[in-house]
């Protein structure tokens, strides 16, 4: 049954989205987020993605995703579009008595010695005067942000001309889906597929590594999300690329 509600946009994340939330919701339906560890560490163990410098792009309030990533970079840059979800992730970086409690996923991991140093820029939709990065996470936020294929696309040539040449991004996106939901608020999501994204990271000078195509976490998750499956990507940009 087709959720007809009208779903948020960009905008409403700032006094819509609640952080707290989200964060617990997401340590109800763990599954899909160790999936992403998985694939993360198998990548990282494999030589596939690893550097000096790493931007994680558009997570949220959470730092779930760079647990495993801090083992094999020395800087990892944070950054999110909504202000209430950077502060959330500040609350950890300064080890304050509220910051949320990431045990759980840090357990998942344990065999990972991680030693990398997480800092935080502000909104990646402002200008980014730092050096380009050697690599990239992206993760479900394309399809929260973009509102259709064209501005995607865009998206994925946006973040090529932040990454090295020769660096690599790691893609983690839903597919199939048109909303997610964090309480009674429900929020846009671009309906996509495998080929529309590997076209885009195609188009945007990138050379596929490695690619996953996972299974959604079952019912339990579908009255959050209607994502039909999530697709982990590793690509490499290109040392030259054409327009």
């Amino acid at each position: 049954m087709t959720d007809c509600k009208v779903s948020l946009l960009g905008a409403d994340y700032h006094d819509k989205f609640d952080p707290r939330m989200y964060l617990q919701l997401k340590e109800r339906y763990l599954e899909v987020d160790m999936e992403f560890h998985r694939q993360l560490h198998y990548s990282c163990k494999q030589g596939m993605f690893k550097g000096e410098r790493l931007l994680e792009l558009g997570e949220g309030p959470g730092i779930s995703r760079l647990i495993a990533a801090t083992t094999y970079f020395s800087e990892i840059v944070f950054s999110d579009y909504t202000a209430s979800c950077r502060e959330e992730v500040r609350k950890w970086i300064e080890n304050r008595e509220d910051a949320y409690d990431w045990s759980r996923h840090f357990k998942f991991v344990a065999d990972l010695k991680g030693n990398g140093l997480v800092t935080m820029i502000p909104d990646p939709l402002e200008p980014i005067t730092c050096d380009p990065f050697d690599g990239i996470i992206v993760a479900s936020c394309l399809e929260a942000a973009c509102p259709d294929i064209a501005s995607f696309e865009s998206s994925v040539k946006a973040v090529s001309s932040i990454l090295k040449p020769g660096g690599v991004v790691i893609h983690w996106g839903r597919l199939g889906g048109n909303f997610c939901k964090v309480g009674d608020a429900q929020f846009h999501a671009l309906t996509t597929t495998e080929e529309i994204v590997r076209e885009a990271y195609k188009q945007a000078g990138f050379t596929m590594i490695h690619s996953v195509n996972v299974g959604n976490g079952g019912d339990d998750l579908q009255h959050l999300a209607d994502a039909k499956n999530y697709l982990f990507i590793v690509a490499r940009k290109q040392n030259v690329t054409h327009d």
